[in-house]
């Protein structure tokens, strides 16, 4: 029994050790910085921020710190604190509203892997800009998996009120509430990924609540801009979300959440900017990946219908 006695704290100390010297090691590693505002840390939400960098501490392997930084705050401030945060840090990653402190930052500290993420909407510069690396979201792959999962959101058809009739035939109604950055391509993207899932109709484009009307038949939404015409419709209206915001302050119709956000993508972006994946020369041009997809499963009711949008939600552009 004495031997037992000493052998079980031993046992329980070495563990402990073992967990000790694990956590140091980790934390010792050099941290990825993630340059972003304060106001990136409302639309989050704070608990869902904690935890997401939680999470890709993990998946990176070493820790992961957000720089927060004052939205009118000028590069010098910018470039100060990105400083503070990590004498040696193993990349930054610069939203695309601070390319001018991410340059000032590259040429004060070569040595540092410096990234810049351009979102939706943005365009900082073009390539790889006095030693940054610029990488943008995949609006076209974007828009692709949209029209898959808006398909596969449109209600079926309500039975015919004859018995034995056919269900009626009718083409569905989707609007796509837009900003000024959707291309030909994108629409054609968006159309493709329709037709990928048996859907033939024809998306309406609306930019902006001057467009929208009251009333206008809609199957399924896609907001990929403003929308303020949205919260009219019955609730009954599924929808597709292009945004940051934390899924809580979404209403109960929003069924997946398109994250373009560089906190999101970090784990992406961070192999592309250390130069560690096998790409191509691209003589220039901008890097990109696609948006992280949150498919709202709680929102949904149907088992088939959650896996078929994961598979739309990583399918790929044909």
């Amino acid at each position: 029994m004495g031997k037992k006695r000493v052998i079980i704290p031993a046992a329980i100390v070495l563990v402990l050790a073992a967990i000790w010297f694990g956590i140091g090691s980790f934390l010792s590693r050099p941290p990825v910085l993630v340059v972003e505002d304060r106001v990136f840390e409302a639309l989050y939400g704070p608990f869902r921020l904690r935890k997401k960098q939680f999470l890709l501490s993990l998946r990176l392997e070493r820790p992961l710190k957000i720089v927060r930084i004052e939205e009118n705050a000028g590069d010098d401030v910018a470039v100060f604190t990105v400083e503070s945060a990590a004498e040696n840090p193993y990349c930054v990653i610069f939203a695309a509203r601070y390319y001018n402190a991410a340059r000032r930052y590259s040429r004060e500290y070569p040595e540092i892997p410096v990234g810049v993420f351009r979102g939706r909407g943005q365009d900082p510069g073009a390539g790889d800009a006095e030693g940054l690396k610029i990488i943008g979201t995949n609006q076209k792959l974007d828009l692709y998996r949209a029209g898959r999962l808006a398909a596969l959101l449109v209600p079926p058809p309500p039975p015919s009120e004859e018995e034995d009739a056919p269900p009626e035939e009718r083409i569905p109604a989707i609007l796509v509430f837009q900003d000024e950055y959707i291309s030909n391509d994108q629409r054609e993207a968006f159309k493709r990924g329709l037709e990928d899932e048996d859907n033939q109709s024809r998306p309406r484009y609306l930019i902006g609540s001057s467009q929208y009307q009251s009333g206008m038949p809609c199957d399924a939404a896609v907001i990929y801009g403003a929308a303020p015409g949205f919260s009219e419709m019955p609730g009954e209206i599924p929808g597709v979300l292009f945004s940051w915001l934390d899924p809580a302050l979404t209403p109960l119709k929003i069924k997946a959440l398109f994250d373009d956000s560089p906190l999101a993508l970090a784990p992406e972006l961070v192999p592309l900017i250390k130069g560690t994946e096998n790409e191509e020369d691209n003589n220039g041009k901008i890097l990109e990946i696609p948006s992280e997809i949150q498919i709202l499963s709680r929102r949904l009711t149907e088992k088939q219908l959650l896996e078929k949008m994961k598979s739309a939600a990583a399918a790929e552009l044909p």
